[in-house]
């Protein structure tokens, strides 16, 4: 198992366990309407899913991302190392201008893929605010399995 950095913060999640959750909880809302998340091209797309409207012909493209924080540079020192993670100097940045990092939540975007011909987000963000779609980054606001289980019990 990897060592990570004291200042890092993983999440339980997974991106399918998150998927599973959206899926469920659509589910739920719908009341009987047809809901199912469909599988996307994910290089023609940028997204892991999608829901199609047929009644509307509207489509919503979802990429689901596992969120992980980052403790404030007042619980955990930041590295004085020459090479040390971009993750540090988000962290700085937030304390320097005063914003809230209790913890700080993110989620990584993907490097391009060799074969790609733009980067992931980008493919994706074509699809958004368009007359027939929105595209979505779906990420949780909390790391652990717990609050999911107690919201669909």
């Amino acid at each position: 198992m990897a060592a990570y950095p004291k200042y890092l913060i993983k999440s339980q999640l997974s991106e399918k366990q998150i998927e599973t959750d959206v899926a469920h909880y659509f589910g739920w809302i719908s009341q009987g309407a047809p809901f199912r998340l469909l599988d996307a091209n994910e290089q023609l797309t940028g997204a892991d899913k999608k829901f199609v409207d047929g009644s509307r012909g509207f489509a919503f493209f979802l990429q689901f991302k596992v969120s992980h924080s980052l403790y404030s540079v007042n619980i955990v020192p930041p590295s004085n190392r020459k090479n040390r993670s971009q993750l540090e100097e988000i962290r700085e940045f937030r304390k320097n201008h005063g914003f809230g990092d209790n913890p700080t939540l993110y989620f990584e975007l993907r490097k391009k893929a060799k074969k790609a011909h733009d980067f992931q987000h980008n493919i994706l963000m074509k699809f958004a605010k368009q007359p027939s779609s929105e595209a979505l980054y779906v990420a949780p606001l909390h790391l652990d399995k717990k609050p999911i289980l107690q919201f669909f019990v």
